[in-house]
């Protein structure tokens, strides 16, 4: 039985047996709406609905036509007619859509958590939203009275949800209202349930800063303050607020009071415009760093904008963990202290960093000033130098030395581009910082960083930090100093040992025994769940916990309110209103972790990383993801997993930056992700995934067999595209016939435009012309118009390069108008900049040069915005050699060093030896002897590497005359 999915909700959209159609027209989709909605419908109704503004025979024939393209693109009797005047989707056709799942929602006791956050989800936006709806004022009737039931629907159930739940699990429930108060902004009985929420958690800030929201919204929008019973409500936090703020307990922090007064005073040199510094605070392991920066930074958050976030050990193998984090927190500020960044910069640094999560608003960049914003360093820059316009800025960053190579560069030029208005202070372990010192250095020129060492406590201030914490023990101080030697950490873990009366003999042994004499006053469950909590290298929250443990949440609770007391946990609040829970300090958790059997960590580590994989999308990998599902698997020892996780990252990175115009499957993730990885550390993953690929090759399964295929064209594209085109090729080869034996035509596919690609560049015609040939075969196959367009391209481009301009430039626009015609176009704009760019080419080829340069330029228009660092590379390449054909010598040489500027944020190096070439002859004809020869040999090398034998022959011609 065929099954059609429908999607009402939000986007609409249409899943045949789970692939997605996408029908040539608007018309023939609202066809397959309506009967899925009304079962079955007139032919009349529908003529009269979609085709209401022309004459009676016309809306027939169109009906008709529309009818027999929907057969085509489904099935032949997709559409039946049981009478003649009427028409329906076939019977043996099962239909599921998401409003059934709305409309037989049963809310009741019973109700998992699971449910309610499916429900949730549904409601992804109005019914048939962003339909055009002035076909006919029947058809615009029909979608607004659908639009006004189910979204009355869902916000019934959604209240009905709230009130089941409310006092039983409050993440839940903030969710469920976040959902409400979004559906019905001027509703206030979201906002007052969740400031209720926020308060019986202690969260009395985030309670006012909903009723301060809810009163600026129905103000500005409705001229009305917020009912009484909302404003009885907030009087009521307002009391608990304050009575909570008499009853905290001062925080139990001793000394350092000359480190605290220098970063105190230097916070006021810095808000009053006079010198300030930039400090990063040195020293051991539980020496108090982290505490230091929490004391400094108090009552500071009004003064300034303050982000801050922690590094982890992990985390350096990942490439701006640390800025994913800096996006993260500076989400929920920029919405708190509402400021407004232009369109342009919130969305090319969203693509780069998908956890910058917010809207981009109406302010727009001017366009002369876009083409200035190549890279994406440029536009964090420039978002900084926004923000601080409003709010002066510091990072509070701890645990600095985790802090990846790559965040730390762009922190750098962040600092260094808004150097009067952003400072930050960081703590960092005295050992191993080679990478903080060069970032130190980095800054130094600019003269407003500074360091300190945080040394530990004497044995006078040991005797006065016991005297002020726990004088019931002050009579231990000598062995406690002896044993912790005035490491902060330490001193504290055997106060608290001897306030339980542990014995002198069970502190001897430092660290060790001071966190095992901690864990052995815990409760069995609490000790349990301390082991799950050490799996986790970065914050995690009771959600995980649930899952991972199948605790139930009022027990689970009570476990990490043990922990939480024993000071082994602490909770961090996160900018999305969750309280996470992390380790106090780095070394409990390795203690902990370090002590839990081989094999129980293996299983444990497993069922983390499956938690995670349940997590991802459709499956897809991204960044943030990433790095938990490597972390786990490969603790857990699941080589297939990870084999698997560590392929579909690789094909994020390869997928930009070694594909020169590729399809945007994804525009969150074909943004930026790893430009800054190098060859060296892409060719070692490669050794590595090799290996992986070599032992698990024998697997028999189909899906190990296709992963195998993705490494193959992988490892192919990569070798291909660094200089190893015979490694490369063979591995192509090899993926293309393993795909043919299987009939995997995707792959197969690929693996022909990797032939092509690889003959363009060495000449190749008849590998190229064989190659279109085979892709042309796969596309009638699957009769896929996208391969089929790409095919046309690649065939006119081939009969470019042989001469025939006419016939190449005539598949060229087929293709292009063939892409233009997608209903999904923007995936494929950057086949359409290809096919201007290979129109330039002929242009080029027969020196209508002018003309080339308007197709070149309109090649860049289309790919400016996505950022492809090769496409550009290659278009600038192009620009700048035909300016040089044109004599304008100088702008060539402008254009060609961007062309090399591009090319140096990728390991793509297909065409580098053309650019070499020329910029080396311009700079003989400027008489720069040195700058020319140094680029003629670095194009007799590349030309030589990647077997381009004419180029390298006159490179080499002109290298001897020098």
């Amino acid at each position: 039985m065929n099954k059609l999915e429908i999607k009402f909700l939000g986007i609409p959209s249409i899943k045949l047996n789970g692939n997605q159609i996408h029908l040539p027209f608007a018309k023939a989709e609202y066809i397959i709406f309506l009967l899925a909605y009304e079962k079955n419908i007139t032919r009349d109704k529908l003529c009269s609905f979609l085709w209401g503004d022309v004459k009676e025979d016309v809306a027939k024939k169109s009906l008709r036509n529309a009818v027999y393209t929907i057969r085509k693109s489904f099935y032949d009797n997709i559409i039946i007619s049981p009478k003649r005047s009427l028409l329906q989707i076939d019977e043996n056709c099962e239909i599921i859509t998401d409003i059934s799942a709305i409309e037989s929602f049963a809310i009741n006791n019973k109700l998992k958590e699971e449910d309610i956050k499916s429900y949730i989800k549904l409601y992804t936006g109005d019914f048939l939203e962003g339909i055009e709806n002035k076909l006919s004022p029947e058809f615009e009737e029909w979608l607004v009275i659908l639009k006004n039931k189910y979204k009355k629907i869902f916000i019934e159930n959604l209240k009905e949800i709230i009130s089941l739940i409310m006092y039983d699990n409050y993440n839940l429930c903030e969710k469920c209202c976040m959902k409400l108060i979004e559906m019905e902004e001027f509703e206030e009985i979201g906002y007052r349930i969740l400031m209720q929420i926020f308060s019986k958690q202690g969260r009395y800030s985030d309670a006012i800063n909903i009723y301060n929201n809810l009163e600026k919204i129905l103000s500005e929008s409705l001229y009305v303050n917020p009912s009484s019973e909302t404003k009885k409500i907030f009087d009521n936090i307002i009391k608990n607020h304050a009575a909570a703020k008499i009853e905290k307990k001062k925080k139990d922090f001793y000394g350092r009071k000359k480190e605290i007064e220098t970063l105190k005073n230097n916070f006021v040199h810095f808000l009053s415009n006079k010198n300030f510094s930039s400090y990063i605070v040195f020293g051991e392991a539980g020496v108090g760093k982290t505490r230091l920066l929490e004391e400094a930074t108090v009552g500071i958050e009004n003064e300034f904008l303050l982000i801050k976030t922690s590094c982890y050990d992990v985390e350096s193998e990942f490439m701006f963990k640390l800025w994913d984090k800096i996006f993260e927190s500076l989400t929920y500020l920029l919405k708190v202290k509402n400021i407004k960044i232009p369109s342009d910069i919130i969305d090319y640094v969203k693509k780069s960093f998908p956890t910058l999560d917010i809207e981009s608003n109406d302010s727009e960049l001017n366009t002369n000033m876009r083409r200035n914003y190549l890279f994406m360093e440029n536009y964090v820059c420039d978002m900084f130098s926004i923000i601080v316009k409003t709010q002066k800025v510091i990072f509070v960053i701890d645990d600095l030395q985790w802090a990846d190579k790559n965040s730390l560069e762009l922190l750098c030029k962040v600092i260094a581009s808004n150097r009067y208005k952003i400072m930050f202070v960081a703590s960092c372990r005295s050992e191993n910082v080679s990478s903080v010192e060069r970032f130190y250095l980095s800054l130094c020129p600019y003269r407003n960083v500074s360091k300190f060492e945080l040394g530990r406590f004497s044995r006078e201030e040991t005797k006065k930090f016991i005297h002020l914490i726990m004088p019931e023990v002050e009579s231990n101080s000598e062995i406690i100093y002896d044993e912790s030697e005035g490491n902060p950490l330490f001193i504290t873990e055997m106060m608290n040992s001897l306030k339980q009366g542990m014995s002198e003999k069970n502190i001897t042994d430092k660290m060790t025994i001071l966190i095992n004499s901690r864990i052995l006053n815990l409760s069995e469950e609490a000790r349990k769940l301390l082991t799950v909590c050490s799996m986790f290298y970065e914050a995690f929250d009771i959600e995980i916990l649930s899952k991972v443990t199948e605790i139930k949440s009022i027990r689970l609770i009570d476990l990490v309110e043990e922990l939480l007391s024993k000071n082994i946990l602490k909770e961090e609040k996160y900018q999305d209103n969750r309280y996470m829970l992390i380790f106090t300090h780095q070394k409990i958790r390795e203690y902990i972790y370090n002590s839990v059997s081989n094999s129980k960590r293996m299983l444990l580590h497993e069922i983390i990383g499956e938690y995670y994989e349940s997590k991802l999308n459709d499956n897809k990998i991204d960044r943030i993801f990433h790095p938990n599902l490597i972390y786990h698997f490969t603790r857990s020892n699941n080589k297939y997993k990870v084999f698997k996780y560590e392929i579909k990252g690789m094909q994020v990175i390869l997928d930009v930056s070694h594909e020169i115009f590729p399809i945007i499957e994804d525009k969150k993730s074909s943004g930026v992700f790893e430009y800054y990885t190098d060859e060296k550390v892409l060719a070692e993953k490669f050794e590595k995934l090799k290996e992986m690929y070599e032992e698990l090759r024998l697997k028999d399964t189909e899906e190990m067999y296709e992963l195998g295929i993705i490494y193959l064209h992988l490892y192919g594209r990569f070798h291909k595209d660094i200089g190893n085109p015979s490694k490369g090729m063979d591995a192509i080869r090899n993926m293309i016939e393993l795909s043919l034996k299987k009939e995997y035509y995707k792959y197969a596919f690929e693996g022909y435009l990797q032939l092509i690609q690889y003959s363009i560049n060495t000449n190749n015609f008849d590998l190229m012309e064989n190659s279109i040939e085979n892709a042309e075969k796969i596309a009638t196959i699957e009769n896929d118009r996208v391969k089929f367009g790409l095919s046309l391209r690649f065939k006119g481009y081939l009969n470019v390069l042989k001469g025939n301009y006419a016939d190449g430039e005539k598949y060229i626009f087929q293709a292009m108008d063939l892409f233009n015609s997608l209903t999904n176009r923007d995936k494929y704009i950057l086949n359409i900049a290809a096919s201007n760019f290979y129109i330039g080419e002929s242009r080029r080829l027969q020196k209508k040069y002018n003309e080339a340069m308007e197709f070149y330029y309109s090649a860049y228009d289309l790919c400016d915005e996505d950022g492809d660092f090769p496409a550009l590379a290659l278009i600038f390449s192009k620009i700048g050699n035909t300016k040089f054909e044109l004599e304008v010598y100088d702008e060539a040489q402008f254009y060609l060093l961007k062309s090399l500027k591009a090319y140096n944020k990728t390991v793509f190096a297909w065409g580098r030896a053309e650019v070499y070439y020329c910029l080396a002859l311009i700079y003989d004809k400027k008489g720069l002897k040195g700058k020319s020869k140094n680029y003629i040999e670095l194009a007799v090398l590349f030309s030589s590497k990647y077997y381009n034998s004419d180029l390298n022959n006159k490179c080499r011609i002109f290298l001897e005359s020098l």
